[in-house]
């Protein structure tokens, strides 16, 4: 039968067995970095905001936590799209071509 093996196209996987991302799942993962980029920066902003109102400063905690969070943001964002290499993997996804 054609559709016994699970490679269909209701199977949801591709022709080698790896489940296909759909442009969903691609939004959902591009949703999730700029989330959490924009939790980070609002978290320590708040944060520098409350101790700035509690010490009585001026803006010295809200820059200093404006920077902390922006600093985080870029930081996850690049983990996100540069992972660290995985012990024992071969460069280029690890797939081994004839060739």
């Amino acid at each position: 039968m054609p559709g016994s093996q699970g490679h269909g196209k209701d199977s949801g996987l591709s022709r080698d067995g790896e489940p296909e991302k759909t442009s969903l799942a691609k939004y959902l993962r591009y949703s999730h970095v700029g989330l959490q980029f924009f939790i980070s920066v609002a978290l320590f902003t708040g944060v520098g905001i409350w101790l700035d109102r509690r010490l009585g400063t001026v803006v010295l905690f809200t820059l200093l936590g404006l920077v902390l969070g922006f600093g985080g943001g870029v930081y996850s964002l690049y983990r996100e799209f540069f992972p660290a290499p995985r012990p024992g993997r071969k460069p280029g996804g690890g797939k081994d071509r004839p060739g």
